[in-house]
């Protein structure tokens, strides 16, 4: 529902590939890219900071993917 309201927010763009197969290399490629897009937006940062456990969670798993190479 809330991609449905804000369709170019990157965190949901991002959290839309959470779910699929991480085999495939053109999934993969978009998580990593979708992480480092968001983790570069000073306010999505700031509001997974203040959003206790579940927004450190994220963050942490925001991290993990931007620091995964993309293979081609």
């Amino acid at each position: 529902k809330a991609s449905e309201l804000e369709p170019k927010n990157t965190l949901y763009k991002w959290a839309n590939y959470r779910g699929l197969d991480m085999r495939e290399e053109g999934n993969k490629e978009k998580m990593i890219l979708y992480a480092k897009q968001t983790l570069s937006e000073p306010r999505v940062q700031r509001e997974l900071k203040s959003k206790g456990v579940l927004g450190k969670c994220l963050l942490d798993s925001l991290e993990y993917w931007s620091r995964e190479k993309i293979t081609k």
